[in-house]
């Protein structure tokens, strides 16, 4: 089942859901399902958004690396004082 992502016409409210075949979306918020369906940032493959999504999976884990050390500081500092 893929994902699609969608704006409803009818209240401008930007969703994604799992559609399978066959089946009409209908917007979570109002029940229409006059959808316009988006493009899709995951879907589009290039260079340059592979080296984003690098970038910010660095960044990510960095920070993530980051916030294990100080925690580990501070509880070390907790029960060492």
């Amino acid at each position: 089942m893929p994902i699609y992502e969608y704006r409803c016409r009818a209240c401008r409210h930007d969703f994604e859901t799992l559609v399978r075949a066959g089946d009409t979306p209908a917007c979570p918020s109002c029940a229409t399902t006059d959808l316009e369906k988006q493009i899709s940032l995951f879907a589009v493959d290039s260079e340059s958004t592979r080296q984003t999504a690098r970038a910010t999976s660095m960044a990510k884990s960095v920070k993530g690396q980051q916030d294990k050390e100080v925690a580990d500081v501070e509880l070390h500092q907790r029960h060492h004082h």
